[in-house]
């Protein structure tokens, strides 16, 4: 298989399990408590990371590095999705499709604000 194609089966692979994360996400929380669904998540990819990492013989991060990524796991693993985890007890997913549909949309806008970035014509 050649290289293009599987970047294509990758990437496709990876929106047909984004688009399922509202939905089950949904289902878990009708049960389960949010904070636990979030806590889940980082926590297993922590675990499968690690075994990547020891499997290959890959060095882990260096100390300024995990920092770095504590800073942004803060907001890409507990904010989002544990903010979504509670929207999804009382909304339909359908809704919260919406609101990861709007999030591209979102980013250019506060990186035109925050960082003056613009794109490129």
């Amino acid at each position: 298989m050649s290289r293009p194609t599987l970047g294509l089966l990758l990437g496709a692979l990876g929106v047909l399990v984004f688009g399922g994360s509202l939905p089950m996400t949904r289902l878990a929380v009708a049960d389960l408590n949010p904070w636990f669904v979030t806590a889940g998540r980082p926590g297993l990819a922590a675990l499968v990371a690690a075994l990547v990492l020891l499997s290959l013989r890959r060095r882990f991060p260096d100390r300024r590095s995990c920092y770095r990524l504590f800073v942004a796991g803060l907001c890409l693993v507990w904010g989002w999705p544990g903010l979504a985890n509670f929207a999804m007890r009382s909304l339909p997913a359908m809704h919260g499709g919406v609101v990861a549909g709007l999030l591209p949309l979102a980013t250019s806008v506060a990186a035109a604000l925050i960082l003056h970035e613009r794109p490129p014509l």
